[in-house]
């Protein structure tokens, strides 16, 4: 083939034991002004593959039925040294399910011997130098792929290590910082005034504000590595709500928020694991009375949903409420509402990350409703206890969720 003015050479290799078809290629190609082609002709077969494993050419022509070795065994023997090099089957007539067989086991084309033109040949080599260029082209995309996908999963396994690392040299002095602040508070290492007793109370709620974070951290690790567990039972959640919500209930008289619970008098039992629940409930509620504004309202409800008798928790409230773009990026690992220091609340952006991941462990489904200036609602949908469920159930994250 020209290329701006000069002819690409070909290195072409057959490998028939029959030296009289042989000669007929070698006169066909000698008439293609396509390439300036270089032939060399083998009728050993194990001679051939010895050279072209060594030294491949651009493209083989192959005799079907060879001496010691088919042209099957050939090109397999190739294909596991690595040659790529296209090969055109040749075979006699008859012969096209042979031909079809060879196809299938990687040939690029084949030709029968009583129809090979000087036309039908420049048409094989251009399509199988073609084709190899593409599979060439692709297996190298691939490979680029592998590579990428092995750098990122790599990187996330330093990220996961680097968590679990800062979580566990965070939280030592943290907690040891808490208590002796605590120590100081309680009059235990001399007497304190009022002001003193009002900065360290700050002192211990930012203490509890940053182990909540780093405990975040390491929830996030387990998941990701597979080690976060539920332990799901048959439980009355109007326990676990009430906990939620009395446990929060300090830091929304601290914002002046109302925060109440509607819980139904009676839900049927959930299947599901109560400390885990009330995580999700802790957060879910801690996030709504951070975005709502003074004088607002955060209510917390729990009843039996008609439709399939599942239970059904919602956390509603009367804050600012989310734009569509951040409603839909609600879930997000390390995604924060609003753009700006001021607007965002605080948070290092994991808590609805993590309460989606384990109400997906449930087997359950969290779902958002929003709407800017009205508020924000907020529903965890958890199965109902089945008696076929009698013993408790065990269920591991064993796969990444982002």
């Amino acid at each position: 083939m020209t290329t701006g003015g000069v002819t690409e050479c070909l290195r072409i290799v057959a490998i028939d034991d029959d030296p009289a078809d042989a000669a007929i290629l070698k006169d066909l190609l000698r008439r293609l002004d396509d390439w300036d082609i270089d032939f060399r002709h083998y009728t050993d077969s194990i001679a051939a593959l010895v050279d072209l494993v060594s030294d491949p050419p651009d493209a083989v022509f192959m005799d079907h039925r060879l001496g010691a070795k088919s042209g099957l065994e050939i090109q397999e023997s190739l294909r596991a040294e690595g040659v790529l090099t296209p090969i055109i089957f040749l075979t006699g007539n008859g012969d096209e399910s042979l031909a079809v067989e060879a196809l299938k086991a990687g040939a690029t084309d084949y030709l029968t011997k009583d129809r090979i033109s000087v036309q039908v040949l420049r048409r094989a080599i251009s399509n199988a130098l073609e084709k190899h260029a593409l599979r060439t082209a692709l297996r190298q995309h691939r490979e680029d792929i592998q590579k990428k996908h092995d750098t990122l999963v790599r990187r996330n396994e330093e990220v996961q290590k680097f968590y679990q690392t800062l979580s566990h040299e965070l939280k030592t002095p943290l907690t040891a910082a808490r208590e002796f602040v605590l120590i100081t508070l309680e009059g235990i290492a001399g007497p304190i005034n009022d002001e003193q007793r009002k900065f360290l109370r700050i002192a211990v709620e930012s203490c509890d504000q940053m182990i909540l974070h780093v405990n975040d951290l390491l929830d996030v690790t387990r998941m990701e590595t597979g080690k976060f567990k539920v332990d799901r039972r048959a439980i009355q959640l109007g326990p676990v709500v009430e906990s939620s919500v009395a446990a929060l209930m300090p830091f929304a008289k601290e914002k002046k928020v109302l925060l109440e619970a509607e819980a139904a008098p009676v839900t049927p039992d959930a299947c599901a694991d109560a400390r885990r629940i009330g995580q999700v409930l802790e957060n879910l509620i801690r996030n709504a009375v951070k975005f709502t504004p003074e004088g607002g309202r955060v209510t917390v409800g729990l009843a039996e949903r008609e439709s399939d008798g599942a239970i059904q928790i919602t956390v509603r409230d009367t804050g600012k409420g989310m734009t569509e773009e951040d409603a839909r990026r609600a879930f997000d690992r390390l995604f924060q509402v609003g753009t700006d220091e001021g607007d965002r609340g605080g948070g290092i952006g994991l808590g609805l990350y993590l309460c989606q991941q384990i109400v997906n462990l449930h087997d359950g489904e969290i779902t958002l409703d929003t709407e800017p200036g009205k508020g924000t609602c907020l529903t965890v949908i958890l199965p109902r206890y089945l008696p076929m469920r009698s013993l408790p159930l065990h269920k591991e994250q064993l796969a990444h969720e982002a």
